[in-house]
């Protein structure tokens, strides 16, 4: 907040112009895009700033299939349980001609590298795989799909909206071509998001306009809000604390609460495929957390989430029926 005011004051100008106030608006425009670049591993001509997930999404899949599509490839893999932003997108491009393979996810909630390197055909543009689960928090495996991908010479797209400030993001090194993220997962503004797509892979505009984003997204930049975006919230430890709290003093807490008002199933997710991870940065190896799975779930929330919710909001976490 202090830093989209202390922009909102000081530095209006319109990234664009060649004047003073416009030319110091464009350096904090490109000392933002560097900070996130830092984060992911990425060269800031690589970050391509949107209004948010779902755009960075849109773009990312659909600068891959007119790619593929120019090279005679028209096949794209990704699984059934994707954000909408994706699922959507994928559907528009089937009605276009594109034919589009969603892997089946496992009883953990991921799917593997080996499903991924089985489905990959000679004619497949992209795979497009999620980070992390928006909905049940499981985590695939993008650095292993990544290397099938780069190895089957197939662009790699994932949508680490619910992976950032979380889990580390390396784009050089898990060997994605395309990214997705937005600002609010990680307490940055809403409406603001980024694209990272590798050099050497061509973006298509979807907003026609002007020049802006060496011409990868017409419109004026929304500086202030792409200054309120810090790099602070990816690094290593920024959310440990309070996954640190959650994990130790929810873990009981919950477990008690849940048996005391309904009949429940505790399962520990495998640790080999955690559904939830909290990184410790004083201990080389991830938390893991509690999967409960609630007998008779409806019936539960409906009873008894109240009771839940406030156990939940005494560790200052977030609850929701909508998974």
């Amino acid at each position: 907040i202090n830093a989209m005011t202390a922009c909102m004051r000081d530095t209006w100008g319109n990234p664009s112009s060649l004047y003073g106030l416009g030319q110091r608006a464009k350096e904090a425009l490109e000392d933002a895009r560097e900070r996130i670049a830092t984060c992911i591993g990425a060269s800031p001509k690589e970050i391509t700033f949107t209004s948010g997930g779902s755009e960075a999404d849109n773009q990312a899949i659909r600068s891959a299939a007119l790619l593929g599509a120019r090279r005679g490839k028209r096949h794209i893999i990704s699984t059934a349980f994707e954000h909408h932003a994706v699922l959507h997108t994928l559907k528009r491009l089937e009605d276009e001609g594109f034919e589009v393979e969603l892997l089946p996810v496992g009883p953990l909630g991921t799917v593997t590298a080996h499903q991924v390197a089985e489905a990959i055909r000679e004619d497949t543009a992209l795979v497009t795989i999620m980070y992390a689960n928006n909905e049940i928090g499981s985590i695939l495996p993008v650095s292993e799909i990544g290397a099938v991908c780069r190895e089957r010479r197939v662009i790699f797209h994932t949508d680490a909206v619910q992976a950032a400030g979380h889990l580390p993001i390396d784009v050089r090194a898990q060997n994605i071509d395309l990214l997705s993220l937005s600002a609010h997962k990680f307490h940055g503004p809403k409406g603001i998001g980024v694209l990272y797509a590798r050099q050497g892979v061509p973006l298509t505009s979807l907003i026609e306009g002007g020049a802006q984003e060496r011409g990868k997204r017409a419109g004026t930049e929304n500086v202030s809000a792409f200054a309120g975006m810090d790099a602070p919230p990816f690094q290593s430890g920024t959310f440990d604390s309070k996954s640190r709290r959650i994990s130790k003093r929810g873990s009981p807490h919950l477990r008690k609460t849940l048996f005391m008002v309904a009949s429940t199933i505790l399962q520990h997710s495998d640790p080999a495929n955690p559904i939830f991870q909290f990184m410790d940065k004083k201990r080389a190896e991830g938390k893991h957390f509690y999967v409960y799975t609630v007998a008779g779930a409806a019936k539960f929330l409906r009873i008894y989430y109240a009771r839940v919710k406030a156990h939940l909001m005494a560790l200052d976490a977030g609850t929701s029926t909508a998974a």
